[in-house]
């Protein structure tokens, strides 16, 4: 009898020594490494929950949505999902990088704006960039960036990190559909 994809998708979790059921785990388990770790983006708090709930939704998603495509079709969605996978992983870098300092004492990493205020521009040139000027302000990050740049920011860092683990759980739950149909019709031959 063919299985739907919810009824896959709940052997799936059931199946705790199948290959599958271990990525998935240690996506989730990856999740939260790297959020408690200083890699997370610096809004907001919890944003561990948030993307363990945020793959999960895609699993259900791909498990409910992509199970009847062909073997041909999974397969380009898996590259697909990797190009997008490795893209976000190197743009979420770049802006942490860029848009992100470290916060002294703490080494809590905090946003910056895209926009400096335009009364300490003048300031900031002078005091030789934007670090000098943040120190010389206490860390506040308001006195230096527009509010609603260091928000969209946040906001940029937040949807790329999502966008990373989005295209993670797309690719894990490609590659489980795909294990689990070879693993059946192995399984078929020999009965």
């Amino acid at each position: 009898m063919a299985k739907n994809g919810l009824e896959e998708f709940k052997e799936v979790l059931r199946d705790f020594r199948s290959l599958g059921a271990y990525i998935i785990g240690g996506t989730a388990g990856a999740t939260l490494a790297l959020a408690l770790t200083n890699f997370g983006p610096p809004w907001p708090n919890g944003v561990s929950g948030l993307t363990s709930l945020t793959e999960l939704l895609v699993l259900v998603f791909v498990f409910h949505f992509w199970y009847e495509k062909t073997s041909d079709q999974m397969s380009r969605r898996m590259k697909l999902a990797l190009v997008f996978l490795v893209t976000g992983f190197f743009l979420y870098l770049y802006f942490l990088d860029t848009y992100t300092f470290p916060f002294p004492n703490t080494g809590e990493r905090w946003a910056k704006g895209f926009f400096i205020q335009d009364d300490i521009k003048p300031l900031v040139q002078e005091l030789g960039g934007e670090l000098e000027a943040l120190k010389g302000a206490e860390y506040k990050q308001e006195v230096i960036w527009k509010p609603w740049s260091i928000t969209l920011v946040r906001l940029t860092l937040l949807f790329l990190w999502l966008w990373f683990f989005t295209n993670l759980a797309m690719f894990v739950g490609t590659f489980v559909i795909i294990q689990r149909r070879r693993k059946t019709k192995g399984r078929r031959a020999f009965q």
